[in-house]
């Protein structure tokens, strides 16, 4: 993936495996810790994450 590193490409598959398992909050705290992003900004990076693994 252009533009985005090993750590980052490795936090994605994290959350979604979270989000396959249906577990949301835990996805959002994860990337809060790891990327340090607001509650708000953790919720959209999950959420677009959630868009594209269903499409």
């Amino acid at each position: 993936m252009p533009g985005v590193d090993a750590d980052e490409v490795k936090l994605q598959h994290q959350v979604k495996y979270l989000l396959q398992e249906d577990q949301m909050v835990e996805a959002v705290k994860l990337v809060r810790n790891q990327l340090g992003y607001s509650l708000l900004e953790a919720k959209q990076y999950v959420d677009s994450l959630h868009f594209d693994s269903s499409n």
